[in-house]
């Protein structure tokens, strides 16, 4: 993964390199949240669930 030079936009280009993996997807362990990080992510969630805004990109529709 790598960011990329500015472009002129307020966010900057990310190049990402992926290989296929030849092995099947129950054969690869992604781990899992501690209990302190999985309630910070809840509270997160929570947290951004009740803020009232336009959803980014909405004003692009019709």
């Amino acid at each position: 993964m790598a960011r990329l030079e500015k472009i002129g936009s307020d966010h900057f280009p990310m190049m990402f390199r992926l290989a296929l993996a030849d092995r099947p997807m129950e054969s690869i362990d992604a781990g899992s949240a501690d209990p302190a990080e999985q309630a910070h992510i809840e509270r997160m969630i929570w947290e951004e669930k009740k803020r009232e805004r336009t959803p980014i990109g909405s004003d692009w529709e019709d």
